[in-house]
C-alpha cells in the first residue's frame, strides 16, 4: 500500500491537482474533486499553503461552485480536504474537522466515489 504514495514534494502543484481531477454535476451546480495519497503528513504540510493558492486560482478560473482536493492517507486513516468556491460551506458540513476556511479532515472519508460523493451530492440537492 505504501507504494501507491505518490511523492508530493516531486511534484508542481498544477499536477498534484490534475493527476487525478474528477469534474461532476449536480442540479446547476458544477464542481471538481481531485485526489492523491500520501504516506507522511509532513510532506503535505510543507506544499500546503502553496497548494491553497493554486487550488484557489484553479476554482476561480474553471468558474467552479467548489474545488475540492483530498490527501489520502495510505494507511486508510482518513482524508485531509482542501477547498475553494461557493459551495465550500457543504464541505465544512460533510467532514468531521475544519481547520479554517479552506480545508479540514475527515478519518471516515477514504474514498471520493463510495464515501465523499453520495454525501456531497446529497447535501447539494437540498441547497
Amino acid at each position: 500500500m505504501l507504494g501507491a504514495s505518490v511523492s508530493l514534494r516531486d511534484s508542481s502543484m498544477h499536477d498534484i491537482l490534475n493527476r487525478d481531477l474528477k469534474s461532476y454535476e449536480v442540479g446547476n451546480y458544477r464542481f471538481a474533486i481531485g485526489q492523491t495519497n500520501y504516506s507522511r503528513m509532513e510532506e503535505v504540510q510543507k506544499i500546503l499553503p502553496e497548494f491553497k493558492e493554486t487550488l484557489k486560482a484553479e476554482q476561480e478560473k474553471l468558474k467552479l461552485d467548489l474545488l475540492v482536493m483530498l490527501f489520502t492517507d495510505v494507511m486508510g486513516d482518513g482524508s485531509l480536504f482542501v477547498f475553494y468556491g461557493p459551495l465550500s460551506n457543504v464541505i465544512h458540513d460533510m467532514i468531521e474537522t475544519t481547520f479554517d476556511d479552506h480545508s479540514g479532515f475527515d478519518s471516515k472519508i477514504i474514498s471520493r466515489k463510495q464515501q465523499m460523493m453520495p454525501k456531497l451530492s446529497a447535501l447539494i440537492k437540498t441547497i
